[in-house]
């Protein structure tokens, strides 16, 4: 358990401003404010600090199993030039702390899809909303599966938005990889095995295949997303026992006992295809993203929608305090730190989200191909930050190539 305390500073650089949440190795959210003890269950803890040298509010991930930290820093590398991802500022970790723990700082987001839609009249989405963040959900999880990684933990929680008011307010992010997973060895280039007697994700928003232990691949992934599209027109699910199920679901069932006539009753007919389709694929499909995106855009026609970027959640709606002073998507990167003995597990300074082409340095080829494609694993991740260190001595601040 790590509890960080309001206006203490990290780094000499980071000052904890307010905390945002705790979760637990299962992703239970505890909500506290900062007077509140933290659970003594709670291993991950999201905060809101200050970058004292900019004054910005950026947002800084604490997990006690800094092995975690690291994996998850290194995935965000991966991502940085991609379009409806949080812009990565720095990774620390305490190995001499007690408790030990790592950290990382990112661009402060806005609202998660999930505080959105239980803040939204009747904790629902309107369908033309729905469709429009369906619509992003599922080019994002094609952005991770084309660089070779499952997600894991598709739910509304780890999805955000924009920072409210912001030119990129109605842009849907994806976050958290701590549970993400390469689906194709490195090396050999073959999909992993089929596996069962598996425990990860959520069950609320897993497919019925992680359910029943199978290990998750593309499809479960894809799958999640349309629990998720149910869940934002209706505002619930028949197996969540949470206030205000009833009207939608008057009977209570297990996901397994769920026909999809039922789950998908009063909805456009293309959410059942949708989902049918997800449990059609097999372990090692590649889904066809143009086709489940299309199913959506035909019920978006079909109801004249305009696309006019217009959402159920105006920012005059939403309480800005917290974002007021937080950097914008795009805005200048803060460098990579670290003190003491820990100097040497930074990886990455600024990146700048351009052409992936462009911004490999083929003089260092070798170095590019090792910081891309072969930290696959939690346990890969440690010795892959400091032999970037030990090649790069001359500098505290290394630039992380974009993915090829």
């Amino acid at each position: 358990m790590v509890l960080l305390k309001v206006g203490e500073v990290i780094a000499d650089r980071f000052q904890i401003k307010d905390v945002i949440s705790h979760r637990d190795h299962n992703g239970k959210c505890f909500l506290f404010s900062h007077e509140q003890n933290l659970t003594l269950h709670a291993t991950v803890s999201i905060y809101t600090a200050i970058d004292i040298p900019s004054s910005y509010v950026v947002a800084l991930k604490v997990n006690h199993k800094a092995d975690l930290v690291h994996y998850e820093f290194c995935l965000y590398t991966r991502f940085q030039h991609l379009d409806g991802f949080p812009l990565l500022l720095c990774a620390d970790s305490h190995e001499n702390h007690r408790p030990r723990y790592g950290a990382f700082a990112m661009e402060l987001l806005g609202p998660s899809l999930d505080k959105l839609v239980s803040n939204a009249e009747g904790s629902q989405f309107t369908l033309k909303t729905t469709l429009q963040v369906i619509d992003q959900v599922i080019t994002r999880i094609q952005a991770i599966h084309t660089r070779g990684f499952c997600h894991r933990g598709i739910k509304p929680d780890n999805f955000c938005t924009g920072p409210p008011g912001s030119a990129h307010e109605y842009k849907v992010y994806m976050i958290d990889f701590d549970l993400a997973k390469k689906f194709r060895d490195q090396r050999t280039k073959l999909h992993i095995p089929y596996r069962e007697n598996n425990d990860v994700g959520n069950p609320n928003w897993a497919s019925l295949n992680v359910d029943l232990g199978v290990e998750p691949s593309r499809r479960d992934d894809m799958e999640s997303v349309g629990y998720m599209a149910v869940f934002f027109l209706k505002g619930c699910l028949p197996w969540l026992s949470v206030h205000g199920c009833r009207p939608a679901y008057p009977e209570h069932r297990k996901k397994k006992d769920t026909t999809l006539e039922y789950l998908c009753q009063d909805l456009p007919e293309e959410l059942a295809t949708y989902i049918a389709y997800c449990r059609s694929l097999r372990f090692d499909d590649e889904p066809d993203y143009e086709y489940c995106r299309g199913l959506f855009r035909q019920v978006f026609e079909r109801a004249g929608f305009k696309d006019d970027g217009v959402y159920d959640w105006p920012a005059s709606e939403i309480e800005l305090d917290i974002w007021e002073n937080a950097p914008s998507p795009g805005s200048p990167q803060v460098s990579a730190w670290g003190d003491g003995d820990d100097a040497d597990l930074e990886i990455a300074g600024p990146v700048d989200p351009v052409d992936p082409v462009d911004s490999v340095d083929t003089a260092n080829a070798a170095d590019t191909v090792e910081t891309v494609d072969t930290v696959d694993t939690v346990e890969e991740a440690i010795p892959f930050l400091k032999r970037q260190k030990r090649r790069h001595p001359e500098t505290t601040e290394e630039t992380c190539p974009a993915p090829s």
